[in-house]
């Protein structure tokens, strides 16, 4: 679902080629939990993951990137396709209240 991906920034674009080699399974990482909880699930450091609790975390880690969102989605029309829309906080986005305004 690559067509679907947007890359704002791009010194992270190989941060989305990683991603797009290495599925997450439901319950890994932020968008594993937002699979299995199908609404809003969010992290502010995708780094304290273990690697079998997020196998993409150390490239999280390697582009700078700490906090994230995602949001399952499910379509109302056959109620079949499950979908997760992850966004990654900018770098500099660190203090606590400022990431609460954000989401």
């Amino acid at each position: 679902m690559d067509d679907a991906c947007y890359v704002g920034d791009p010194t992270v674009r190989e941060f989305h080629e990683a991603c797009s080699e290495h599925r997450l399974l439901k319950g890994q990482g932020v968008v594993g939990e937002a699979f299995l909880t199908n609404g809003p699930c969010f992290s502010s450091d995708v780094s304290s993951y273990k690697k079998s609790e997020n196998p993409l975390s150390y490239h999280a880690i390697m582009f700078g990137l700490h906090d994230t969102v995602a949001i399952g989605l499910r379509c109302i029309l056959t109620g079949s396709a499950d979908f997760v829309l992850e966004f990654f906080l900018p770098k500099n986005c660190r203090d606590v209240e400022e990431q609460r305004m954000i989401c």
